[in-house]
């Protein structure tokens, strides 16, 4: 049963990094062309700088979420490393607590917000403002699954 958990907790990583190549890709096109026009051509474009903003709004919440999976998140060394035996793990498991209140937090409302924003448009992009905050849901989730697999896998050393 939790070698079909972590399973699914690798899938899930695999999307959201295939997702954030794709947007990087695209960012990095969009902006390159925006210059093109913007300073080559003399004919700056309204969509580019939204497209890419949201891009990186996408990138950086998917971000979170992988760096959780992988423990790369940021960290504050000087404090974790002054702990030790059991105050490690306990400060550990309260870190891991934080987060996934915080991510409970991105889900429920969220999802709240990004219905809410459905119902009105991006300026530039003319799209539903909800494509955009959708993200944080998404994220949270992503979060919500890694954070239980560190529990799961007691994994929280370097967390």
């Amino acid at each position: 049963m939790l070698s079909a958990y972590y399973k699914l907790c690798g899938y899930v990583e695999l999307a959201f990094k295939l997702v954030g190549v794709a947007l990087f890709t695209i960012m990095i096109s969009v902006v390159f062309y925006e210059v093109m026009m913007r300073y080559i051509f003399n004919a700056p474009t309204f969509w580019a700088e939204p497209l890419a903003r949201s891009a990186m709004i996408w990138m950086v919440f998917l971000g979170l979420a992988i760096g959780i999976r992988q423990k790369d998140n940021i960290c504050v060394d000087f404090i974790a490393d002054r702990f030790h035996g059991g105050f490690r793990v306990i400060a550990a498991l309260v870190r891991l607590a934080l987060v996934i209140i915080f991510a409970g937090i991105l889900v429920i409302y969220g999802a709240q917000m990004a219905t809410l924003g459905l119902k009105k448009n991006t300026i530039g992009l003319n799209i539903p403002l909800g494509y955009i905050q959708a993200v944080a849901p998404i994220a949270g989730f992503g979060m919500l699954l890694f954070s239980i697999e560190l529990l799961i896998k007691r994994d929280w050393d370097r967390f």
